[in-house]
């Protein structure tokens, strides 16, 4: 679990190495039209405090706040009311990357919501077939 307290259902955590330099994965996660290439749609910006969007079809527009930017290697943000987002990435060489993604926030009492909404994340983590994982 992280610093906060967040009931009782663990954190997801995933490991992912990707064939690219550090540079070119922190503009992936940390400008708005990275997001958007593998994720939402947002008007998201690395400015610790900054408020930002994200849009998803099935669910609406959702609020974020951006909570800590270390540039690069280190993001994090809020997401709605009870989730939390790290992103912590590691050269491994010149031209790969490891991601260490944290999601925390994960209720007992919104068991239905947070399963749906894990595995939705899931297919997204795995989609092109060539991303390593392991889960914690």
């Amino acid at each position: 679990m992280s610093t906060k307290d967040f009931g009782s259902l663990p954190e997801i955590r995933k490991i992912v190495t990707i064939n690219a330099p550090v540079l070119t994965v922190w503009e992936a996660i940390a400008t708005s039209e990275g997001i958007s290439g593998w994720w939402l749609q947002n008007n998201f910006k690395a400015i610790e405090g900054y408020k930002f969007m994200i849009h998803d079809d099935a669910f609406g527009d959702s609020p974020c706040l951006v909570t800590k930017v270390i540039a690069p290697p280190h993001l994090e943000f809020d997401w709605d009311k009870d989730w939390h987002l790290v992103f912590e990435l590691r050269a491994i060489g010149e031209n790969k990357t490891e991601v260490v993604f944290t999601h925390s926030g994960w209720f007992a009492t919104r068991t239905q919501d947070s399963v749906s909404l894990i595995l939705r994340l899931e297919r997204s983590w795995i989609k092109d077939g060539k991303r390593e994982s392991k889960q914690n």
